[in-house]
């Protein structure tokens, strides 16, 4: 594996960055995440304008320019062939500055790593999701900072859940630790307001493939109560694409079908 830091690439055991680089004392830096299909990156012009829109409301320092990104990508997909198809992870660290609390030049870094992959009974029958009171700051920036995402899932994992729901104190739903979260309801579809979660990618093509089939869809506030009546739950994320829910730990369980979602992943999978 060669990974990318900085215009030079590393075998992964010789890639590393300084030790007062604020993104090790401080969690401060950014990162987006994409996958190659057949060899060629899946929507890469919708996740550098994510991880620039990013870098640029965390004002980081020496952020590379978008042309400059893309053919990092392409460089390292291409020095990574090994792998027929890989996931990328792309991290602007926040520098080394004059002390702890002040930015330095970023470091621009690409990982990649073989395509992570799920049992198919998890798109048949659907997974279990665990709810949390957690609100994560700023959580229009997939900022570094993942301590909560990363505890409360290991955490839902030691209970038998796959995924975590992060609630409000006033039980209103955000998003999952990993993932973009949406019910459907008598034939349409809802999900939290862009202001309140990280637009991801594969939730901008879900709510785009939903218009373009005339699905209704609502991004507005949506609560813990609104999931009595819901039909379907299901997730997006780079890696999972969409993956229906069966259960919320000891709240409800839902039905198998699960018609909406797979009628939405299906026609996903036709623009891989």
């Amino acid at each position: 594996m060669q990974i990318f830091i900085n215009n030079k690439f590393y075998p992964e055991k010789a890639a590393t960055i300084p030790a007062k680089d604020l993104s090790l004392l401080r969690g401060y830096g950014v990162f987006d995440f994409l996958k190659t299909y057949s060899g060629k990156p899946f929507q890469l012009q919708r996740h550098m304008r994510n991880f620039l829109i990013s870098a640029r409301m965390l004002k980081l320092k020496n952020i590379p320019k978008q042309s400059e990104i893309e053919q990092a990508v392409l460089k390292t997909i291409q020095r990574n062939r090994e792998m027929d198809n890989m996931e990328l992870r792309l991290i602007l660290t926040g520098g080394v500055g004059k002390s702890s609390t002040e930015t330095g030049n970023a470091h621009f870094i690409i990982i990649p790593n073989k395509i992570t992959t799920y049992p198919q009974s998890y798109y048949e029958k659907g997974i279990v999701l665990k709810i949390e009171i957690v609100e994560r700051p700023y959580p229009t920036i997939k900022h570094l900072a993942y301590m909560q995402n990363v505890f409360f899932l290991n955490n839902a994992k030691r209970q038998g859940a796959q995924e975590v729901l992060f609630i409000s104190e006033k039980k209103e739903i955000c998003e999952c630790a990993n993932s973009n979260f949406f019910f459907v309801k008598n034939g349409a579809l809802y999900t939290a307001p862009p202001d309140r979660v990280y637009p991801g990618v594969t939730r901008e093509l879900v709510l785009k493939i939903a218009k373009q089939n005339h699905i209704p869809v609502y991004e507005k506030p949506i609560f813990l109560k609104d999931l009595k009546k819901a039909d379907e739950v299901f997730i997006t994320s780079t890696t999972k694409e969409i993956m229906p829910i069966k259960e919320i730990l000891d709240i409800w369980k839902f039905k198998n079908p699960f018609k909406i979602s797979s009628f939405l992943h299906n026609k996903f999978q036709a623009l891989l």
